[in-house]
């Protein structure tokens, strides 16, 4: 490769490296509007696919916490590994 094609594909990776932050940020953005608009809900797949195109979810996960259950949980499981 002649250091002319070098220069070329490097300022092609520059170039992407720059779309993908940008793309990247895009995607920050719009998920930051989301969660403001769902308050202390996380927002469902669905409203996210929607919401963000770009992005294409492949698994879903919900977790819930409920700080009283965790409390007690936590107690009983260090109980249990004292022994």
């Amino acid at each position: 490769m002649s250091s002319k094609e070098k220069d070329v594909q490097e300022k092609k990776i520059r170039r992407l490296s720059e779309l993908d932050s940008n793309l990247v940020q895009k995607i920050k953005d719009k998920y930051q509007l989301i969660k403001k608009k769902c308050g202390s809900h996380s927002p469902g797949a669905y409203i996210i696919e929607k919401e963000i195109p770009e992005i294409k979810l492949t698994i879903e996960c919900c977790f819930l916490s409920n700080p009283y259950a965790k409390e007690i949980f936590e107690k009983k499981l260090k109980s249990a590994f004292s022994n």
